[in-house]
């Protein structure tokens, strides 16, 4: 803090760059995308909301770097408008990159957001006892709205438009699968290589959440991106199911209300199972109120992976990439689960001088009740372990962290009735 107090420019170079490096440089993203005009408001195809919001958060910290250097509220909205539109100019010439009004303005809207935590954060950081209470009660309820958000974002969608089956299709995904598919059902109803005639058992099928995809193939090479072994979409290009391969690692997802709210829909994957080409794989993929459970079988074995489906994975919601999970992404969804708990952790601890009992409460109630109603109410999976320990660890650290901050001592009053200032 010393060093940031005698070097105020550090906060705005490292904001400068972070933007720098996430605006500038030429896009990764492979997930088709409907093509948007300049001046929409909202744009970014299927994932527009999630855009905005990363646009929002991006300019935060560009907001309160310059308010830290004391530049006046104005100059702050002004700067980064222009930053923005100057972006948004560049990006016309980098591949992969779509410029529009719609970033401009939530660009500007994180600046604003900035402005906001910096004239707040005395209170946010030092509240008093009542201050606090009323923050950590904020914060319990916004991490259960957030977590039934989240639970409700999972549900399946499929959509009610004409389907068509894809067995390995060419061009479609960033690469193409090269092994060959034998077969594939789903409850006994046949997936074919074209037009579905009769897509309502299909549709019952994914809404039912009770049988599983079967597959078999003959595997190819490893690929270098996501490619389709057996999809389906409907008649305007939406995906409804996917059943693919990236590098060595068999992939599954279906659609959820996600993609109505036009943020991002996770996948499992299964690791290292279509390493080597030539082998016969039965694939059985199966979604389900509580997890997601793909397993392979070949001549060596068979290997399963079951992922829950509970409020620790809201994080891939408006994760910047298309989120496929498996190994680390698991320390991801708990690191999320941390540093959500955080607050409320901080702010109960806060207020436990004079609300102990109360604080204890709050505390262990942002930890219980969005974990148990992504269970009760939305039928999805028991919370496990990968739960409770990293909320608990999140509540935890906050309240630590309350505790090693010190406390804002109360305005000494003359006898005049005036507070003393130092």
């Amino acid at each position: 803090m010393r060093i940031l107090r005698r070097n105020r420019f550090i906060p705005l170079l490292c904001s400068a760059l972070a933007i720098g490096l996430l605006t500038l440089l030429p896009s990764a993203e492979h997930t088709p995308r409907v093509s948007v005009g300049a001046s929409c408001l909202l744009c970014g195809g299927d994932f527009a909301v999630e855009d905005a919001l990363l646009n929002v958060l991006l300019f935060v910290p560009l907001g309160l770097s310059l308010c830290y250097m004391g530049q006046s509220r104005r100059l702050v909205l002004l700067t980064a408008f222009l930053t923005s539109s100057i972006i948004e100019l560049l990006q016309l010439g980098i591949p992969g990159r779509e410029s529009s009004v719609g970033d401009v303005i939530t660009n500007t809207a994180g600046a604003c957001l900035g402005i906001l935590l910096y004239s707040t954060w005395r209170t946010l950081l030092l509240p008093t006892p009542a201050q606090a209470r009323r923050c950590a009660v904020g914060a319990a309820v916004l991490w259960t709205i957030l977590a039934a958000g989240t639970m409700w974002c999972f549900e399946p969608a499929p959509t009610e438009r004409p389907y068509y089956g894809q067995w390995s299709p060419e061009d479609v995904y960033p690469a193409n699968y090269r092994g060959s598919v034998y077969s594939a059902r789903t409850g006994g109803v046949l997936i074919p290589a074209g037009r579905i005639p009769n897509p309502i058992p299909l549709r019952q099928q994914l809404r039912a959440n009770s049988q599983a995809i079967q597959i078999t193939t003959c595997t190819g090479p490893p690929t270098e991106k996501l490619a389709s072994i057996v999809s389906v979409a409907d008649d305007g290009h939406q995906e409804i199911l996917l059943v693919g391969q990236w590098g060595t690692s068999l992939v599954f997802r279906t659609r959820m209300r996600a993609n109505r709210l036009r943020l991002r829909n996770f996948g499992v994957a299964l690791s290292d199972v279509l390493r080597d080409s030539g082998h016969v794989v039965d694939i059985e993929a199966r979604r389900s109120s509580t997890m997601f459970d793909v397993r392979a079988t070949d001549d060596r074995g068979t290997r399963r992976r079951v992922v829950p489906i509970t409020p620790r994975l809201g994080w891939t919601l408006v994760a910047p990439f298309p989120p496929v999970l498996g190994g680390v992404w698991d320390l991801v969804s708990a690191g999320w689960l941390v540093l959500v708990l955080i607050p409320s952790g901080y702010w109960a601890a806060r207020s436990y001088a004079t609300t102990p009992r109360f604080a204890v409460l709050i505390a262990l109630t942002a930890i219980a009740v969005p974990l148990l109603i992504g269970w009760v109410a939305f039928r999805g999976a028991h919370p496990g372990a990968w739960d409770w320990c990293p909320s608990a660890a999140g509540a935890l650290t906050g309240w630590m962290a309350a505790i090693r901050i010190p406390r804002r001592e109360p305005p000494r009053i003359e006898q005049s009735g005036k507070p003393v200032t130092s």
